[in-house]
């Protein structure tokens, strides 16, 4: 049960997340005429994931302990 619930729970999130940078690129690349535009998209994503573990691990911990 201690697997099974917080599972249960965080699917809905977890799928909605996974699948908005797979939609943002299929509506990127229709309007783009080279692939620039859907390689700027994944790295505006990949560095917003590194900017919020960066300030979860040097921000958020040391004020909430």
């Amino acid at each position: 049960m201690a697997f099974v619930i917080p599972f249960v729970v965080l699917l809905p999130a977890t799928f909605a997340m996974g699948a908005t940078l797979p939609a943002m690129e299929q509506v990127l690349a229709r309007r783009a005429l080279h692939g620039r535009v859907v390689a700027g998209a994944y790295a505006a994503n990949t560095g917003g994931a590194v900017a919020g573990i960066l300030i979860s691990v040097f921000v958020a911990l040391p004020v909430l302990g």
